[in-house]
C-alpha cells in the first residue's frame, strides 16, 4: 500500500498531465466543431451529470442494447480513454475504439442476453471555469454470474464548450491489493 505522501504526489502529476491534455483539446479545431446531434439534444447540466450519464448509459438490462451514438456524443472527438488491461499494461483508446472495445467485451462475454452494471459507488467532481475533474469509484458486475463486483477508479476530465460539458479523457485503474480507493472518495 502506498503512503499518502507518494499517492498525493502521484495524483498531482496525473492531474497536471490530464489538465495539459484538456488544455490541448480545448485549443484544437476539432474540439470546437459542433457536437453530434445526440449531444446537442442533451441538457447542459453539470460536469458530474455527464459522468453519471456515462455510467447509466453503459449499464444495461438483459436483452437491451446500449445506445452507442449517445455514449460517443458525451466525448469530444479527440478524447483519450486509458483502461487497465492487466496488472502490468494499459490500453489507450479514442472515443470510437473505446466503444468498439466495449462492444467486443459484450460479445466475447456473451452478454447480449444478460445484464451488465457499472455503478458509481462514490464520486467527487470539481468544476473550475470551463474545465472539470471527476474522480469516480465504481463497481462493475454481471448480476447473473453471481460473482462479486470488480471495483475501479476512473479519473475523468471534462471541458465546457458551447454551454455543454463533454469528456476529454478518462484514465482507469482497478482497485486491488496495493491500489486502494483514494481517500477523497472513500465512503
Amino acid at each position: 500500500m502506498m503512503g499518502s505522501g507518494s499517492f498525493g504526489t502521484s495524483q498531482r502529476r496525473v492531474s497536471a498531465a490530464l489538465l495539459l491534455l484538456a488544455t490541448a483539446a480545448l485549443a484544437s479545431p476539432a474540439a470546437q466543431q459542433a457536437a453530434p446531434p445526440a449531444a446537442q439534444a442533451a441538457p447542459a447540466g453539470t460536469a458530474e451529470d455527464v459522468v453519471r450519464d456515462l455510467y447509466r448509459m453503459v449499464t444495461f438490462e438483459a436483452g437491451k442494447d446500449v445506445d452507442w451514438e449517445r455514449v460517443t456524443a458525451l466525448f469530444i472527438p479527440e478524447a483519450v480513454i486509458v483502461l487497465r488491461a492487466s496488472r502490468t499494461s494499459m490500453n489507450v483508446f479514442n472515443r470510437n475504439t473505446f466503444v468498439d472495445d466495449f462492444v467486443r467485451f459484450i460479445r466475447e462475454a456473451k452478454l447480449e442476453n444478460q445484464a451488465f452494471e457499472e455503478t458509481i459507488v462514490a464520486i467527487k467532481t470539481q468544476e473550475t471555469g470551463d474545465v472539470a475533474r471527476s474522480t469516480v469509484h465504481y463497481a462493475a458486475r454481471i448480476p447473473s454470474r453471481g460473482r462479486p463486483a470488480q471495483h475501479g477508479i476512473d479519473v475523468v476530465l471534462l471541458m465546457k464548450a458551447d454551454g455543454r460539458w463533454r469528456i476529454v479523457s478518462i484514465v482507469n485503474e482497478i482497485v486491488r491489493p496495493g491500489v486502494e480507493v483514494p481517500e477523497e472518495i472513500r465512503k
